[in-house]
């Protein structure tokens, strides 16, 4: 079971949660990492690893290419400057990273190449980038920074570029990280319009050379490579985050007000580009502070499903769905579905399109005050049976009942409209409460609430009639849950009957102050008669000058209370509290000191470990076990009464205090400060996964089995078989809803579902390659650089007319320059009109219309561009290679530069025939030496589907190996 169930969270907590491939979702609360299933949308794991509130959070990519099983490790950083690599499988801390005395501002897992996932890349105070090798627990590199940067964010298409973001409107591009040196060059500077700082920022997932930025509220869209605004747009508040679409032009925008949009974006062909709002869903309005998003995460598989995180600790599923995709379940379709991508390589939506709140995950409501554990039922129609409830109450006058096994929170009730000061279980489905608010007299006068709440239905009933009166203070059921006592902090105490909710009677005005009252779980009876049970119940209470008096309540009457002889009346020392079973009666006092006194023998037993007060004590439920748990403001002290022996003691860091403390059998619950309730005992609290608590997509063992066809799963997921069906009943769902879906579809496409399902997406993207070759089907505008020539210079050719028409910039004119044609117009139109540096770009703009048809001035261009590239000017010599057509020599020049993704753009963008194919082949060598990954795709791309079956069975892909050879016609 986990450990802990979390409450509200801290304010950097902000954003910190992520959402792996395989469905985990992971977030932080306070110092907790909470792991939750979003099929059944269960806590399943909770680290505690950290002494201080997380501020940064992600999952560790797949480890390999086409890896079966996901890598369960996660990367945190927090407030104190430490960032830890852990296990949630194991629940162990992999590695500890650290500067003395700096903080951490971002982080990010390093995934270079081919190389093993063991590498985090972290900037740190000061401007300090650190590359971080977690297997050893040394840097790699360190590179400082003049700018007081305060975050970064990564480039999902190049692990070289990242985006530096400052405290004002500036950002820095910087392209030439590595793992094996520091970056060497500034990077492009890219200053907005608008004064303030940025808010917000995310490359796109979709698209390269895009970043989304928000600042003052307005989004930007940015092309990196060159460093232009491509769009604007102005946001109706501020957003919490942005989330772009993997397989589509699309964004979600998660706003801090609690509203999210989803947006579509467009390059119209006259080089316009602008986004446009899909759909948008208004959540948490009526809100508050503890109700605002405070996170949220895209599932990064079907870019169909958001979850967002508020303040109060809650989390929420949104998903986005259309009249043809409605109410299905999560994974049984993707964005794709919904959004479309048509043949004009434009993304279109067929209205109307809505975002559906799917399913919700409780927390710990703010401000929680107690902690009381049901007694196990034995009711044959108990709804609860098997569970271990407990009943929690709030500063807000909300009851929450929660399953301590497996940490769900099961009802949340509106019981009063005071604080919960007190409470207790009445039943199996009952509970008082407890409470009172200030009246509006200016004495000391309260109104007190007192309510029955029935847990099946909901139902609040007051007990005692609204009234002006002093404070009820404590409240305590006997036994048999016949009676109850009130004590009140001036008023002489009141014995109710539980069973008519009836005063019994009200003590004399004499009733001196109570401190603590206890009933006997032993000294008492139950004689039956013809028509009743009459139940005889013993009350012992203590007042402020420790005297004891003993209650007997018996039917219907309630004997004067007779004062207890005891050897520490009139002590010079204040008893705080007490506990009574058996013949064990149990006193703390204001100095920690616990006295045990037996009834029977007459005798007291004294011991003290704490210096601080006692708050509250408890003894076990467990019959003829005599544990005592003793409650003090900074610990909680676990003793042996019998032999009054500590048997451990648990304490809190610094950041934390204990509120209420209970007893679960012999298991201790504790509710914290930092409002979450944990599992406390002297063992580590974070406890390894059993292999049946694993869920059935985050099992990395499992999950590489084959699942087999859509609809037609292999017995080993047979949900009848495994300790956890609920998730598996879930999956299993889905799946069959997915089969459903692709009855009509091919072979390839049922293959493709199937992959993304299980979040296998090198798998779905080879596999959408074949599905191209041989359906011409869409394409995935994430596989741009793998598009047939003709299709990738169609979407170059308007990007390029909008930064021709934006910026005249050096990168700007020479993509023009390579695409030819009127994208080469477009570039003149730019030069002419430049106000900067006008002499060179005048003369560009004169070259660019001018004539070079002779074989003379041909080859003089090319001395000249040949000359230029040698003396470093390589854009220029560049530019004037593709101007006589020698655009394979330029190719050339870059990849002897080590240019390899420039050379096959340009390739694409301005070669054809052989000379397209030399610079593909040449790139796929090189890819071959430690980019294996990305040269499966690159062969799937040109259609050598033997080279792309030798690699898989390299890889051991048997099973996809056999289906694309039989599909490929070799």
């Amino acid at each position: 079971m986990p450990t802990t169930i979390n409450g509200t969270l801290h304010p950097s907590n902000k954003n910190c949660i992520d959402w792996s491939e395989r469905g985990l979702i992971a977030f932080a609360s306070h110092s907790v990492i909470t792991i939750v299933d979003p099929w059944t949308l269960q806590r399943i794991q909770v680290l505690e690893l950290h002494n201080s509130a997380i501020c940064e959070l992600h999952w560790c990519p797949s480890r390999r290419f086409l890896d079966e099983g996901e890598s369960s490790l996660l990367a945190s950083a927090d407030i104190s400057g430490e960032i830890v690599i852990s296990d949630i499988i194991t629940a162990q801390a992999h590695a500890r990273l650290r500067i003395a005395g700096a903080q951490v501002h971002s982080i990010c897992w390093f995934a270079w190449k081919d190389t093993s996932r063991d590498f985090i890349l972290a900037l740190h105070s000061k401007g300090q980038l650190i590359l971080w090798n977690t297997d050893t627990n040394n840097k790699v590199w360190t590179h400082t920074y003049s700018t007081p940067y305060t975050r970064f964010v990564t480039d999902p298409f190049d692990a070289s570029r990242l985006c530096l973001l400052s405290s004002s409107n500036s950002l820095t591009i910087v392209s030439d990280i590595s793992l094996n040196a520091a970056p060497l060059s500034p990077g492009i500077t890219v200053i907005l319009p608008k004064e303030g700082a940025i808010q917000t920022a995310v490359f796109h997932r979709a698209y390269r050379n895009q970043l989304f930025v928000v600042a003052e509220n307005t989004l930007y869209c940015i092309n990196t490579e060159v460093g232009v605004i491509l769009s604007k747009r102005p946001l109706d508040s501020a957003p919490l985050s942005l989330h772009p679409s993997l397989t589509r032009d699309a964004l979600y925008v998660v706003h801090s007000n609690g509203s999210i949009s989803l947006r579509t974006g467009r390059i119209s062909r006259e080089g316009e580009c602008s986004t446009a709002v899909v759909c948008s869903v208004e959540v948490g309005r009526e809100s508050g502070g503890h109700r605002r998003p405070l996170a949220s995460a895209l599932c990064p598989t079907t870019d169909a499903a958001v979850a967002v995180l508020q303040a109060n600790g809650r989390m929420a599923i949104w998903q986005v769905e259309n009249k043809s995709i409605s109410a299905l379940p999560y994974r049984s379709y993707t964005i794709d579905d919904v959004v479309g991508f048509n043949e004009a390589l434009e993304t279109t939506v067929e209205p109307p399109t809505r975002l559906r709140l799917t399913s919700q995950l409780s927390s710990i409501s703010a401000g929680a005050t107690l902690l009381r554990v049901r007694p196990l039922s034995t009711e044959m129609e108990d709804p609860w049976s098997g569970m271990q409830l407990a009943a929690m109450g709030t500063q807000h006058g909300q009851i929450l009942v929660c399953d301590l096994f497996t940490a769900r929170i099961l009802k949340e009730m509106k019981a009063q409209s005071s604080p919960i000061k007190s409470l207790e279980w009445a039943g199996p489905h009952s509970l008082l409460s407890a409470g009172y608010n200030h009246a509006l007299s200016s004495t000391n006068l309260v109104r007190n609430d007192l309510f029955h709440t029935d847990i099946r239905t909901g139902t609040c009933r007051r007990i005692r009639p609204e009234k002006d009166e002093s404070p009820l203070t404590l409240m305590r059921l006997s036994h048999y849950n016949c009676y109850m006592a009130l004590s009140f902090q001036s008023d002489p105490l009141e014995i109710w009957d539980l069973k008519s909710l009836r005063l019994l009677r009200k003590m004399s005005k004499t009733c001196p102050v109570i401190v603590d009252m206890s009933w006997s779980s032993k000294h008492h009876g139950v004689r039956q008669t013809e028509t009743i049970s009459v139940y005889r119940e013993n009350l012992v209470v203590l007042d402020s000058e420790n005297r004891l008096y003993h209650v007997v309540v018996k039917g219907l009457h309630v004997r004067d209370g007779k004062e207890v002889n005891t050897q520490w009346r009139g002590g010079g020392w204040q008893l705080r509290c007490m506990s009574w079973k058996e013949d064990l009666l149990a006193l703390g006092d204001a100095d920690g000191k616990v006295v045990l006194w037996n009834l029977g023998r007459r005798k007291s037993t004294e011991a003290r470990n704490s210096k601080s007060p006692c708050l509250r004590m408890s003894f076990s439920r467990v019959a003829q076990d005599f544990t005592l748990i003793v409650l003090h403001p900074r610990e909680v002290l676990v003793w042996e009464a019998e032999k009054m022996s500590l048997q451990h003691a648990v304490s809190l860091d610094a950041h934390k205090s204990v509120i209420d403390v209970e007893l679960c059998g012999l298991t201790l619950f504790a509710i914290c400060s930092d409002n979450c309730v944990r599992v406390a005992s002297t063992t580590d609290v974070n406890r390894p996964l059993l292999d049946q608590e694993v869920p059935l997509m985050g099992d990395s063992s499992r999950g590489g089995q084959e699942l087999g066809r859509p609809g037609s799963p292999s017995s080993q997921w047979d949900s009848k078989k495994l300790p956890s069906p609920e998730s598996t009943r879930s999956v299993l769902a889905a799946l069959a809803v997915l089969s459903e879906r692709m009855k009509d579809a091919s072979v390839i496409r049922k293959e493709m579902a199937l992959s993304r399902f299980l979040g296998r997406l090198s798998s779905f993207f080879l596999l959408s390659l074949l599905d191209y070759s041989i359906n011409k089907s869409e394409l995935m505008p994430h596989l741009q650089i793998l598009w047939p020539a003709d299709k990738y210079q169609e979407r170059e050719k308007v990007l390029t007319s909008a930064l021709c028409r934006l910026s005249p910039s050096q990168q700007c004119i020479e993509e023009a320059v390579v695409l030819g044609g009127m994208s080469r117009e477009a570039a003149v139109d730019s030069l002419v009109s430049s106000a900067e540096n006008l002499l060179v770009s005048s003369l560009k703009g004169a070259l660019l219309v001018s004539q070079q048809e002779g074989e003379h001035t041909k080859s003089l261009i090319k001395l000249i561009a040949t000359n230029l590239i040698a003396s470093d000017h390589m854009s220029d010599g560049v530019q004037l290679l593709f101007l006589v057509g020698a655009g394979a020599d330029a190719c050339k020049y870059l990849q002897s530069q080590r240019m390899w993704y420039k050379s096959v753009r340009y390739a694409k963008l301005g070669l054809h025939g052989e000379a397209l194919e030399d610079v593909m082949i040449k790139w796929k060598n090189h890819l071959q030496m430690d980019e294996k990954s990305l040269t499966v795709l690159v062969h799937a791309s040109t259609g050598e589907w033997d080279k792309v079956v030798t690699l898989l069975e390299s890889f051991r892909q048997t099973r996809l190996s056999k289906l694309i050879a039989s599909h490929s016609n070799m």
